[in-house]
Order: structure tokens, then C-alpha cells, then sequence
């Protein structure tokens, strides 16, 4: 179901043994599409990584924000409506 709290905090492993903690400061709920954005933005840092750079200037809200905002549109013109009236994390 889109836009469906899950609960405060998750655990989320693999089996290369990463362990991720997602919570948030105000302890309210965060939605399959959060965790989402979360995992894929990581996803797009660990790339970098991959090609042996350390991208620190994508280590900040407003580098998350404008990424977020370009996810967002992506999805939404995808035609995941879900996405249509996803507020951002912040």
C-alpha cells in the first residue's frame, strides 16, 4: 500500500552482513517510498565509492534534498502515483 507507515525505526541487513538503522529524530512513522529514497540514495553514494571516490559534497541535507526532488519527479513520471504527493524526509 503506498504511502503506508511502517513504524519508527527499521533494521534492514544483507547477506554481505551491513546492518542499516533508519530512524528519525521526531520518532513518526516513515513510508515504504522513504525507505526507498533512503536505500537508493545510498545506493547512488556507494557507486562513487565503487569508482574509488569519497563523494563528501553529497554528504549533507540540501545534496539530499535536490536529489530527492529529481527521484520524486522520476518515479512520478513513471507513473508511480504514490510519488505524486510524497513529502520529502525534512
Amino acid at each position: 500500500m503506498p504511502n503506508m507507515p511502517l513504524k519508527t525505526f527499521y533494521e534492514l541487513s544483507d547477506d554481505l552482513g551491513g546492518t542499516v538503522i533508519v530512524a528519525r529524530k521526531d520518532k513518526e512513522d516513515l513510508t515504504r517510498e522513504h525507505y526507498e529514497v533512503i536505500c537508493m540514495y545510498c545506493d547512488m553514494i556507494l557507486d562513487y565509492l565503487g569508482e574509488g571516490e569519497a563523494p563528501t559534497r553529497l554528504y549533507n541535507r540540501q545534496a539530499f534534498e535536490k536529489w530527492f526532488a529529481s527521484y520524486k519527479r522520476q518515479e512520478s513520471m513513471n507513473r508511480r502515483r504514490e510519488w505524486d504527493d510524497m513529502l520529502p524526509l525534512y
